[in-house]
């Protein structure tokens, strides 16, 4: 039988995937702030 995990609905940072981002334009930055202000962990690319 598997424990219980009561967890609240803010998770750690250390429950998120790290995400790699490619591209940092108008899209890929609003992506990087959104998942930054939600305590996830990310790599970003860009070509400049």
């Amino acid at each position: 039988m598997l424990p219980i995990n009561n967890t609240s609905d803010r998770e750690s940072t250390l429950n998120h995937p790290t995400i790699g981002i490619i591209g940092c334009g108008n899209i890929g930055g609003r992506q990087a702030a959104n998942f930054l202000a939600h305590g996830y962990s990310f790599y970003v690319y860009d070509i400049n």
